[in-house]
């Protein structure tokens, strides 16, 4: 009898063992709430800067159709190597010019019968310029395709210190949070005591650039110097502020 109350009670305790941690991940319990911070008021926090670009990126190259490859391909090369001679006679470092694409793509034409047995080969070689000098847009656009480029797809404009900027915008985004902040407090008869916690919900956005395409083909005669205008590019900051709420 001793022996079989001692293993009834070693058969509970193993039991016991067992469905503690079982009870304890019941997926039918409710997790506990976090403790939530009473008195409180949370508000998005928004602000912009603004400052002229003194960068430029400019895609620009040549593209060429021929019914025969080779030949596309040859006159693409000469007149692409012209192109990166004019840049380098304007003062352009060669670190500052990229190819960014080289493509061959065959066009067939379709009539009522269906395609045509000829086809054309559009060879293009693009260029990614670097213009560390912004008041040199207009040379740099009229000396390309002066020197055979026939293809420009835009100017993209950039600030080289963009964090000074971005910190003026946080400035303008703190004081908006609390501005804000005060207002809906005022509301509520309330006043706003300290800063309890700070999020950046969004780094400093890409500025909007400006395009300027010019497209075509370049023709024998000398273009002149396009017309430029950099205008401003504006980064934007967004914060969430937490403040207390006091009487």
């Amino acid at each position: 009898m001793h022996k079989y109350r001692m293993l009834v009670a070693l058969v509970i305790l193993v039991a016991s063992m067992v469905l503690t941690p079982l009870a304890a991940a019941d997926p039918g319990q409710q997790p506990m709430e976090p403790e939530m911070r009473p008195n409180t008021i949370t508000v998005n926090g928004f602000g912009t800067a603004f400052a002229p670009p003194d960068l430029a990126y400019i895609s620009l190259g040549v593209e060429v159709m021929n019914e025969d490859v080779s030949v596309a391909v040859n006159q693409t090369n000469q007149q692409i190597q012209a192109v990166i001679s004019a840049l380098l006679a304007l003062g352009i470092e060669r670190e500052d010019i990229r190819t960014e694409n080289f493509s061959i793509y065959q066009e067939r034409f379709y009539g009522p019968e269906g395609p045509s047995e000829s086809s054309t080969y559009r060879v293009s070689n693009m260029l990614r310029v670097t213009v560390r000098d912004i008041q040199q847009i207009a040379e740099v656009l009229a000396g390309a395709v002066n020197a055979g480029a026939n293809a420009i797809y835009g100017v993209n404009y950039d600030i080289a210190d963009r964090q000074a900027v971005a910190s003026e915008a946080r400035s303008r985004a703190v004081e908006n949070a609390r501005a804000v902040a005060e207002e809906l407090a005022g509301l509520l008869g309330v006043s706003v005591g300290n800063v309890l916690a700070v999020a950046d919900t969004g780094s400093p956005n890409q500025p909007m650039f400006d395009t300027y395409g010019l497209g075509g083909g370049a023709t024998a005669e000398s273009v002149t110097q396009p017309p430029i205008e950099v205008g401003m590019l504006g980064v934007s900051v967004n914060i969430m502020v937490t403040f207390e709420l006091v009487r």
